[in-house]
């Protein structure tokens, strides 16, 4: 399987063409570096009138000028990526050269019916059948009722028969690195399931009914090619924790994952993801974010991201996008936030280039200068209806009144001039 790993990655990388010489790479990110500069120059420049039509103008212009030197560094990335899966392949292949070759085809399965046979017969918790070039699984399997952690990686593997949902104990179920193309429905009935690893398969979709492993924590369906996820996933899974979905071709994520409210860890990256949940905010407990190198497809997050109060890393780096919302600003806990390669105009790119915490502090006030601009906004529209009642409810006036305090003393500070006059822009 490490050499069938190895031929594949190679394949990939050898129909990416040839990868970018690091001097090209470096010229065209200080090129996009000057394409930016060149545009917020253009955009100072630019008189009120007609701003809006010459404001389009400069940006279509940029991003024509842009747009070959993002794709040699997001082939320098793809030849990076798959070129670490490489090493890793041909570090697996090297390891396994080592042990004796065993024997293939049926006699290997019949020599796998005895184990299972012995293991039921002993009551085993435990069975490890790593890398014994297996073809087939034994319908016996589903009899070994003790079985709490069974490791099957590293086969030949393409059919998990339904009997293995007999292994009502199981809780720890290892099929990476085989050639599944799909995973049995019987799988849903698995109560005592917490790990699920099926990465490095050929799976297409994953079943319906993998919703009723409710008992999982971790579930690692990297470096398959999924295409999407069943349309109830994250429904009932009460448990999850740690999903990860790397290197696949999803291209939308099911409304239904955001029930999962306990999962802490999301790993995206890699896919054709247009867009992410609207309802994603319910991810409370959400605090590492990867969903980065999804490239031209990634163009908008949802205002709700806002609400991940837990979120401490957030990796949105080789996208296609502009701007952050709005709310990012009420992202307190975020302790690293990756930005590169998009064409962002807000926040702007000498703002990111200073770091997560100055990125934070520019997304932070400027929360707060729009919520002032609707405060004064509202007073206005008041002092000239004034049986109009207030739209802030009153639950709200003492947080707004700090806001206000707040925005205003930063305003008059000397610390509103020099460095972060960035600040005082008008949004």
């Amino acid at each position: 399987m490490a050499l069938l790993n190895v031929a594949e990655i190679r394949e990939k990388i050898r129909a990416l063409g040839p990868r970018p010489d690091p001097q090209e790479v470096e010229d065209a990110r200080q090129a996009l570096a000057a394409s930016n500069a060149s545009l917020a120059q253009a955009l100072e420049s630019i008189a009120l009138e007609d701003l809006e039509a010459k404001e389009k103008a400069a940006r279509d212009a940029a991003e024509r000028e842009r747009l070959p030197l993002r794709a040699i560094l997001q082939l320098d990335e793809l030849h990076r990526l798959y070129g670490n899966l490489l090493k890793d392949a041909e570090a697996l292949l090297e390891k396994n050269s080592s042990v004796p070759v065993k024997e293939e085809g049926q006699g290997q399965n019949l020599a796998a019916s005895r184990l299972l046979d012995e293991a039921a017969e002993k009551k085993l918790s435990e069975l490890n059948l790593c890398n014994q070039s297996l073809q087939l699984v034994p319908e016996s399997i589903g009899r070994i009722s003790s079985l709490v952690d069974l490791n099957l990686s590293t086969n030949q593997v393409e059919v998990l028969p339904d009997a293995i949902a007999g292994l009502a104990n199981l809780e720890r179920l290892q099929v990476q690195s085989n050639r599944l193309r799909i995973l049995p429905d019987s799988i849903g009935l698995m109560k005592n399931l917490k790990y699920l690893n099926c990465s490095r398969n050929q799976l297409k979709q994953l079943p319906e009914s993998i919703s009723g492993c409710s008992a999982l924590i971790e579930l690692n369906a990297d470096f398959n090619k999924l295409e999407y996820l069943p349309s109830r996933f994250g429904r009932g899974m009460d448990s999850l924790e740690r999903l990860s979905l790397q290197l696949n071709s999803l291209t939308y994520l099911p409304p239904t994952l955001c029930e999962a409210q306990t999962l802490k860890h999301l790993d995206l990256h890699f896919n054709k993801l247009r867009s992410l949940p609207r309802a994603i905010g319910n991810l409370t407990r959400l605090e590492t974010l990867d969903a980065s190198s999804n490239f031209s497809d990634l163009t908008a997050l949802p205002e709700s991201m806002a609400d991940l109060v837990s979120l401490t890393h957030l990796d949105l780096r080789y996208n296609q996008i502009r701007e952050l919302p709005l709310s990012f600003g009420r992202l307190t806990n975020i302790k690293t936030l990756e930005l590169d390669e998009n064409p962002l105009v807000d926040p702007p790119l000498e703002i990111v280039q200073q770091g997560t915490p100055a990125t934070m502090k520019y997304l932070a006030y400027r929360l707060e200068a729009s919520l002032l601009k609707a405060i004064e906004e509202e007073k206005l529209r008041s002092s000239q209806q004034p049986s109009s009642p207030s739209w802030i409810p009153a639950a709200a006036q003492g947080w707004v009144s700090g806001v206000y305090s707040n925005i205003s003393s930063y305003l008059t500070s000397p610390k509103a001039s020099g460095k972060e006059d960035y600040l005082e822009q008008q949004l």
